[in-house]
Parts: structure tokens; sequence; C-alpha cells
């Protein structure tokens, strides 16, 4: 039972419990891991799909400001959770309440994470179909290589998380390489003047309002888990440093870069792009590679999401992952690919209020400090309200910075309610540390 318990404790990669302060990270150390999640497929795609609806110097300008507004509030939450030593989930509960987070916040994160596995999910078939077609003249057709690498990729997260990290390892550094051979290869390959001549097609045109809240939908739902990493710094300057650092110049990289290459080839597809610039072979297995891994996590992160919702058992975790990978992989087949879109919109509109409230509770009403704040049990519903007004605002009022001033009246409502309505001290009984403690015991 004991050794049960040790291959058990072993999967899972999400602790509640405060982080000692021995195991606090360098800057240098989070910095790198926040640059290696940012040195991906999804920005990639944020970027190619850019290329559809505004021209390059917008296209900077947008992701720029977009991704700068998403940092700020990374760094406030990130901070928050440093102080704490503990992940959003729980950093988050002065605010929402244990069960506001649970219900919730959960159920964004799910939902979220599904969509991101089912948008990846397209991605690895297409670029697997490409590498048997155009290597070994196999024709596989894409929605079969998607169900067969779904599968791969769910059951990858139910019995090897955590093998998978030297994966990432390579995954990371080797994607980044072949996206700048890319680069340099487009650029040699074709006329760079097609770049500045570029305007995208009228009927999918976009204002710049419109495209720096989709850069900031796509930074949206990582902005509010950052504290997941963060956590693990020693002190706020270490954090703001690993923060912008680590997050704002790489996204700022690969986004554009996704937006050149969609430009000069003419083709959005990122596996497409990368056979047109001869690369087949090492660009497939490279963006495989990169997705696999990836995908794995955002299965596995739903999974965890999905048993906190559901508050079923820990034994049920991996029951869940599978059916969080065989949604994702339902979804990519039914051409979910065509709302990636909508898709950064939605998550800009449903995470942007998070934040706010997060942060007027920790930094405005609590003062930024971190006796003030308590592991809340129950529901808060003055957070729960705020967030929700938010929300709506954000998706009745349809204008192209919307989002914005949904977090802006998120923040101001949380702030003016909690003057008007009692906070009750209603303080979770059992803190994560004694929880896993008893678990383990």
């Amino acid at each position: 039972m004991s050794e049960q318990k040790k291959i058990d404790g072993s999967m899972e990669s999400v602790t509640l419990g405060k982080v000692p302060q021995k195991d606090r990270k360098s800057w240098v150390t989070i910095m790198l891991i926040q640059a290696g999640i940012m040195v991906s497929v999804p920005c990639l795609m944020v970027g190619s799909t850019m290329a559809t609806c505004l021209d390059l110097p917008n296209a900077i300008i947008a992701v720029a400001a977009g991704f700068a507004i998403a940092v700020f509030f990374m760094t406030l939450i990130g901070m928050q959770s440093s102080d704490l030593g503990r992940p959003m989930c729980v950093a988050a509960s002065s605010a929402f309440g244990k069960m506001g987070v649970r219900i919730f916040l959960m159920t964004l994160f799910s939902c979220a994470l599904v969509c991101w596995f089912g948008y990846q999910s397209v991605v690895c078939g297409q670029a697997f179909s490409n590498l048997m077609g155009q290597f070994f003249g196999i024709d596989i057709d894409v929605n079969v290589s998607i169900i067969v690498w779904g599968i791969i990729m769910m059951l990858t997260a139910v019995w090897g998380i955590n093998a998978l990290g030297w994966l990432n390892n390579v995954a990371i550094p080797a994607l980044l390489i072949v996206i700048v051979v890319a680069a340099v290869i487009c650029f040699n390959t074709y006329d760079v003047s097609v770049l500045a001549s570029y305007g995208p097609p009228a009927e999918t045109q976009i204002s710049l309002l419109a495209g720096v809240a989709m850069a900031f939908g796509g930074q949206s739902c990582g902005m509010v888990v950052t504290g997941d990493i963060t956590r693990f710094q020693k002190t706020r300057k270490d954090t703001i440093l690993s923060t912008v650092i680590g997050v704002f110049p790489v996204s700022l990289l690969m986004i554009v870069l996704g937006y050149m290459l969609a430009v000069m080839t003419g083709d959005s597809d990122i596996s497409n792009i990368l056979c047109t610039l001869g690369l087949p072979v090492l660009g497939m297995l490279v963006l495989i590679l990169a997705t696999w891994t990836t995908n794995t996590t955002n299965s596995y992160s739903a999974g965890i999401d999905m048993v906190m919702l559901f508050g079923t058992s820990e034994k049920s975790r991996s029951v869940m992952t599978l059916i969080a990978g065989a949604v994702g992989t339902i979804l990519a087949l039914t051409g979910i690919m065509n709302t990636f879109m909508d898709f950064l919109n939605i998550c800009g509109a449903a995470f942007g209020p998070v934040a706010g409230v997060i942060v007027a509770d920790y930094w405005i009403v609590r003062k930024g400090n971190p006796d003030n704040w308590f592991y809340k049990a129950g529901f808060d519903w003055v957070g729960i309200v705020s967030w929700l007004a938010g929300v709506l605002f954000t998706v009745l009022v349809l204008t192209d910075y919307s989002v914005f001033l949904g977090i802006v009246l998120s923040f101001a409502l949380y702030i003016a309610l909690r003057k008007v309505v009692p906070e009750k001290r209603n303080v979770v009984e059992e803190e994560p540390e004694a929880a896993e403690e008893a678990q383990v015991a």
C-alpha cells in the first residue's frame, strides 16, 4: 500500500501546500521555465492567425501591447503567489472562497485546457499526415491521425506525465532551432518586401484594438495560473525579473515569427509552412514532439481540474484525464480549428475579469500584505459577482476594447462591494499541508 501511494504521488505534479523557503528557486531557473512555455506551437498559431486579419506593423503593436498588459497582471498575480508560496487555486480563495474557486474557476480551466487539447491535436494530426505523405508516400487521412495521436497523448498523460520532463528539455530547444532555421530559409527564398506590402483580406480584417484583445486572450489563461510557477520564487523582485524577461521578449519573437512565416509562404498552417520551406521530416518530427509534450500537459492538467471540480477521489484522476482527452479529440474532429480566433477572444472575456478580482483583492483590499490573506472556505459572492459582471459586460458590450473594460469593471466593483459587504473570516479548517500529511500517513 505504501509503495502504491508512492507511485500515485510521483504522478501528481500539483500540490496545494505552501512551498518552503528551502525549496524556492532562483529567478533565472523560473525565467527559463517561463520562456520555455512561450517557445510553443500555440504562440506560432496565434501569429499565423493574426496574419489573416492584421498587417505586420499593426500585428507587432497588437502583440506587444496585448502581452504587455498580460505580463503586468502576471507579475502582480505571480508576486502574490511568491508571497504566499501557494498556487493560484489556493491564493485566489481569499477573493472567491475555496468552493468558488472549485466550482467556477476550475470549470473555466477545464474547458480552456480541453479546447487547447483539441486545437493542438489538429496541429499534431496535420503534421503527422504531412510527414507520412511527403516523406513515405503514405496517404493518411488527417482525421485518422488526429484520433491516433489524441489517444497517444491522453494515454501518455495518464501513465507517463513525469517521464516526459526530459522530453520537454529536448522538444523546446529543437522547436526554437527549427523555427529560426525556417525563418532564415524563408527570408532567403521569398521576397521580403511582401511583408511591407502585405494586407489581409478585407473580409477578415480587424481593428488594432481587436488585435490587442486577441493577443491578450492568447495569454489570459496562463496569466491567471502563473502563480503555480512563481510560488517557487524567493522574492517579489525575482518574480518580476523571471516573468518580464521570461515571457515578453520570447512571446513577441515567436508570434512575430509565426506571422512572418504565414505571410511569406501564403499558408497559415504551421505544418504546411515547414513542408513548404523544405523541412518535411525534421520540421514535422519536432512539431509532433513539441505538440505531444504540451498537449499531454493540457490533458493531465484538465484531468486534475475536473477532479477538483467534481470533488471525486484522487483515484479518478486517470479517468478524468481520459475524458478530457477524449472530449478534446472529438472537438478536433468537428472543426474546432475554424474557431481559434473566437476562442482567444472568449478566453480574454472569461479570464481577464478573474485577474481583475484577484489583483483587487490582494493588492488593494489586503494592501499586498500576506498577513492579511487567509485560506477562505465556502463561496465568496463578492468575488464571484464581480467576476461575472466583468464577463457579462465584455460579452454584451460589443466593442474592440470591451475585454479591458471588463477587467476594470470587475476590479472596481470588487473593491466597492468589499467595502459595503462584511467579509466573513471563514478559514478553511484543514490547511493543504495538514491534508497532505494526513493522506501520506
